[in-house]
């Protein structure tokens, strides 16, 4: 297969570089409302996001990180986000675009079983940081700043930290990248840091120099969250702070291989304050989280190479 490139410019989605993708293949093509990509790995074609057609050509691959149905209609998520998400997605989405897909590439077993119900062949890929060697030197001078990473699709995940966040003796200060998605109760408490959500080159750059004491990372049970990936222990450690998960998070058991102290299962007050009152605990969850990170990165890195080195061979089983 002969592909002919065009002049995408250099900026990829953050997807196609946490799966290995980017900056390694070529791009040839990006959905309309440039919420979706393709690659060329060898002869075959990769979509990323939205399974897109480029120049009449179905993909052979599709790799998505998220269920896109239960994006688009879960109503906790920003309306703009999800008009913007759902567009794109029923733009991408027609019958004729599915014929001759090989497999899809997704992070979660919520996401394989999913396909695997439609009849897919699917294959589990998880994605991988550039996290540092040596830990990070995160906190803050005061100890006491906590920081929730999430955007968008996580701002309705934030009120499981209404009660700790509204407690009037609360001594921690609560950071938040949701810009105009945080919700208008959270804005109105003392103590809160919003901070500007940042482009993705901006963000992975800044994420070793942040001074946050403790990461947190509410979850509720919704089908939208049953679908997320590991992704979050591994950003959490590209700041070198420890994190707080809720422990009905999909990928619990890898918080419990770093420590079942990690999981939250109702009571945040008493949580966070446990690990901003204990400097030397911090430290411990911290290191250890680190490590894990560095592994799990590390296995994820090496599973995409191999898979991405299979599809451009064209000798996948």
């Amino acid at each position: 297969m002969k592909w002919i490139f065009e002049r995408f410019g250099k900026r990829s989605l953050p997807t196609s570089e946490l799966y290995g993708l980017s900056p390694r293949f070529p791009v040839i093509g990006k959905s309309r409302r440039k919420m979706g990509e393709a690659f060329a790995v060898g002869a075959s074609m990769v979509a990323v996001r939205l399974p897109m057609a480029v120049a009449g050509r179905n993909p052979d691959f599709w790799l998505i990180d998220d269920d896109l149905d239960a994006l688009v209609n879960d109503p906790s998520v920003p309306s703009g986000y999800r008009q913007r998400i759902g567009a794109a997605w029923k733009d991408s989405v027609s019958c004729h675009q599915w014929d001759n897909l090989k497999a899809v590439i997704v992070p979660s077993d919520k996401l394989a079983e999913i396909h695997g119900q439609l009849g897919r062949k699917v294959i589990r890929l998880d994605p991988s940081w550039p996290i540092p060697m040596d830990m990070p030197s995160a906190g803050s001078e005061g100890g006491k700043e906590v920081v929730a990473l999430g955007t968008g699709s996580h701002a309705g995940d934030i009120g499981l930290l209404r009660t700790a966040l509204e407690n009037p003796s609360r001594t921690w200060n609560f950071n938040h990248f949701m810009g105009k998605h945080a919700p208008a109760w959270l804005e109105r408490l003392p103590r809160i840091r919003s901070h500007p959500p940042l482009p993705w080159a901006s963000y992975k750059k800044s994420l070793p120099l942040m001074k946050f004491d403790v990461c947190v990372y509410p979850c509720r049970a919704t089908s939208l969250n049953e679908a997320r990936s590991c992704n979050k222990i591994m950003e959490h450690a590209m700041i070198g702070a420890p994190a707080l998960y809720s422990s009905c998070v999909p990928f619990a058991d890898h918080v419990k291989a770093i420590s079942g102290d990690l999981l939250v299962d109702g009571d945040w007050t008493a949580a966070i304050e446990q690990l901003i009152q204990s400097g030397a605990a911090r430290r411990q969850m911290a290191e250890k989280s680190h490590r894990y990170a560095l592994e799990l990165a590390a296995n994820a890195s090496a599973s995409q190479a191999a898979l991405w080195d299979s599809i451009a061979r064209n000798d996948m089983p």
